[in-house]
C-alpha cells in the first residue's frame, strides 16, 4: 500500500497557497485516524510513501491534535527533505492533512492547501497504538 508524497508533489507543483487559511477543520473533529509513510530518496519528481503503520489517535488527545493543528503559524523555508510523512484523517468530512515526521516537521493542509509552521510536538500524538 502506498500513497503520493503530498507535500513534496503540492510544492513541485506549486499548489500550496501562500497564505494560511483557517480555520483548518470545519467542523471540529471527532475522531482521528493516521498512516505513515516511508519516503527513499528518489530522482522520481512525485515520490510515493510505502506505507509502514497506522493508527488511531486516542479520544482524549484529539482536542490537544486539534489545537496544535489550528494554532499553526505559516512555514517558512525550509529545505531539509523528510523520509517519513503521515497521512492524518479527520473525521467527520474525510478531512486530511498531511505531516512530515522528520526533516521539517511541516503540515500540510487541503482545504486549501498551505504549509503550516514546524510542529514537532504533533509527531508524538502519531504514534502507532
Amino acid at each position: 500500500m502506498g500513497s503520493k508524497d503530498m507535500i513534496t508533489w503540492d510544492q513541485k507543483g506549486s499548489f500550496i497557497s501562500p497564505g494560511v487559511s483557517k480555520p483548518v477543520f470545519a467542523p471540529r473533529p471527532v475522531s482521528v485516524k493516521f498512516c505513515v509513510f516511508a519516503v527513499k530518496p528518489s530522482k522520481d519528481r512525485y515520490p510515493v510513501g510505502t506505507f509502514t503503520a497506522g493508527g488511531t489517535v486516542p479520544v482524549a488527545n484529539v482536542a490537544k491534535l486539534t489545537a496544535l493543528i489550528e494554532g499553526a503559524p505559516a512555514a517558512k523555508p525550509c529545505t531539509l527533505r523528510h523520509t517519513r510523512f503521515a497521512v492524518v484523517t479527520v473525521q467527520p468530512m474525510n478531512q486530511d492533512v498531511y505531516v512530515e515526521l522528520d526533516g521539517c516537521h511541516r503540515l500540510l493542509t487541503n482545504r486549501p492547501q498551505t504549509l503550516l509552521a514546524p510542529a514537532p510536538s504533533i509527531v508524538g500524538l502519531l504514534q502507532a497504538r
